[in-house]
């Protein structure tokens, strides 16, 4: 296995380069087999023989987490992982998140060789979320939400993820405060389920959501939605675009540029798959949810929807860091009307102090032309 890893940076008795060897240390990092990895060259005189200490990780895992903030309160996170890094044996891991949005899923997979696995997931959560309708008046949704998923996708790797699949998603409405929420054109669904194709590559090194010292992430994901109920529902395709960078301009500051776009392909989409945006955190609610600075909240947009923003992080004393935020978002009903569609504009100020163990602690001060008022915003922790 080791051979394969590491064989497209180093081959046996050719020469080598120190960035070979670093390039093979992380690949051999990036299982997350192991706790720490070293390397020495034996030897008075060439040719040396290259040696790799390899420290495993424990087999299991178990987390707690915590944060807070004025959106969601508290929450509390609790995960347990049974032979998590262990390549060719079943895993299993199961979370529980405590809270005004508790949820508790079940993550299975079993190894079909070194690299590739096969996996079953199954989440079930409830959502009480407040999220801004037409003319901006601010409406309540309470639903429960269960997904299930079965999906090939690659193993063991920290930084890389792609998953192929199904997905049958099934929502129960509670309450909710406003207009129709299930499907554009039809009444109010107590219920709704539907049934979808999947794809999902993720590439993702950033340490650190937070407080990133530098790197690049990326994700592509495909959706085709297939079969569903109410009756009339017919089938769509979702695509969905995420990228950020962190780069260095000094040893204290920070550039980070990011793009989030997606676009739904059909005359009639369901609007729980509708394109959300606000918000500091992509995902926060719903998967697709892309995020806005200069809104706490959440608000519908139309079928192609994408967000340009730009950070510039100062660290001020040790673990204290200012942030001046700023995006732009366009959208539109038809792709042909891109580049003439409606527009928004926000920005924010934010002051973070990184508190050991417990994470970052944010004040956030924001504006945005769509709700044309400065808002605020505290959290306590690391997002999950």
């Amino acid at each position: 296995m080791l051979r394969k890893v590491i064989g497209s940076q180093i081959k046996e008795k050719t020469c080598i380069q120190g960035t070979a060897i670093r390039d093979a240390v992380s690949s051999l990092y990036s299982t997350s087999m192991f706790e720490t990895v070293d390397y020495q060259l034996l030897g008075s005189e060439e040719p040396y023989d290259l040696v790799f200490y390899l420290k495993p990780n424990s087999s299991h895992s178990l987390s707690l987490g915590a944060r807070f903030d004025l959106e969601e309160f508290a929450q509390v996170l609790l995960n347990l992982t049974l032979n998590r890094y262990r390549l060719y044996t079943p895993k299993i891991s199961t979370s529980v998140i405590l809270g005004l949005n508790p949820s508790i899923d079940i993550d299975m997979s079993y190894p079909m060789g070194t690299l590739t696995k096969i996996a079953l997931y199954d989440c079930f959560s409830g959502n009480n979320y407040r999220m801004f309708g037409q003319n901006s008046v601010l409406r309540d949704i309470n639903f429960n939400y269960n997904t299930l998923k079965i999906f090939l996708a690659t193993s063991s790797f920290k930084t890389f993820n792609m998953e192929l699949g199904a997905r049958m998603d099934n929502f129960f409405i509670k309450s909710f405060t406003g207009q129709e929420v299930l499907y554009t054109g039809s009444k109010t669904m107590s219920s709704s389920n539907f049934l979808d194709a999947y794809v999902d590559v993720e590439f993702n090194p950033l340490n650190n959501s937070d407080l990133t010292q530098n790197g690049f992430t990326t994700r592509l994901k495909g959706d085709f939605y297939f079969l569903g109920s109410p009756s009339d529902f017919g089938y769509f395709l979702a695509t969905q675009l995420n990228a950020k960078g962190v780069f260095n301009i000094t040893k204290t500051t920070k550039l980070s540029p990011a793009i989030y776009h997606r676009s739904l392909f059909s005359q009639q989409v369901p609007a729980i798959y509708g394109n959300v945006m606000g918000g500091c955190y992509e995902s926060r609610y719903v998967d697709h949810q892309l995020p806005f600075i200069g809104m706490n909240y959440a608000d519908f947009f139309d079928k192609n929807l994408s967000v340009f923003r730009l950070d510039i992080r100062q660290k001020l004393f040790e673990r204290q860091y200012v942030t001046l935020m700023a995006n732009y978002a366009s959208h539109c009903h038809d792709i042909k009307e891109y580049f003439y569609g409606s527009s928004l504009f926000g920005v924010g100020l934010s002051y973070t102090y990184d508190i050991p163990v417990v994470g970052p602690a944010t004040v956030l001060m924001q504006w945005s032309s769509h709700t044309k008022a400065v808002s605020w915003m505290f959290s306590l922790g690391f997002f999950f």
